[in-house]
């Protein structure tokens, strides 16, 4: 092995701890290129037509021993339909730094109502709430660009509660890609409904 590779670079098991050390820090760190991921889902339209469709969330928790990664989103938004009609996910995260890519699938989970959501809620700082009080919803359509409000903060109650929700995904597949001018280096990992881990190296 090149003397300053780094240690994973031959290492499928030190590959995935460094992947998932890469996720652990990317939810306190907002400097962290992982703590803005694209997460893809397949929207099914009226007809049956499926189409991808993607967008740039913000990573709330990670759980290695799960499996499990979070995020918060607008219960009015189109994703919501997308996730009940079709659970499946692809997350992507890359690190320019670290020059790393991550692709995570799995299954999803969205929670409006129960204990998951409520805590999340209250660890959720006043300044995040005030995008689930605009009205109307995310997506719709305004005649203007500022053709929305925001209702007001009551004291008893805050109405952008009953619009907040979480998605948890459990992710079953992992791709890890680094990129190096020493050979690139990509590896999948697999978990069955046992938890048992499959590991592989890919040609990058």
């Amino acid at each position: 092995m090149p003397s300053d590779s780094p240690d994973f670079y031959n290492d499928l098991e030190l590959s995935l701890v460094q992947a998932f050390g890469l996720l652990s820090d990317a939810v306190g760190n907002r400097q962290s290129p992982c703590h803005t991921p694209v997460i893809s889902s397949i929207l099914k339209n009226e007809d049956g037509d499926l189409t991808p469709s993607a967008r740039v969330v913000v990573l709330r928790a990670f759980n290695s021993k799960t499996r499990t990664f979070r995020f918060h989103t607008d219960t009015r938004s189109d994703k919501i339909q997308h996730l009940a009609d079709l659970p499946s996910v692809c997350a992507v995260f890359y690190d320019p730094t670290e020059k790393i890519q991550l692709r995570l699938t799995g299954i999803s989970r969205v929670d409006s109502s129960g204990p998951l959501a409520d805590k999340a809620w209250e660890e959720t700082r006043p300044f995040s709430r005030e995008c689930y009080r605009i009205e109307p919803g995310p997506g719709a359509q305004i005649e203007a660009g500022s053709a929305y409000i925001e209702r007001p903060l009551l004291k008893e109650f805050d109405p952008g509660r009953q619009h907040f929700g979480t998605v948890e995904i459990r992710f079953d597949m992992l791709e890890w890609l680094y990129l190096s001018a020493l050979g690139h280096r990509r590896a999948r990992y697999v978990w069955d409904q046992q938890s048992m881990l499959t590991s592989d190296w890919l040609v990058p």
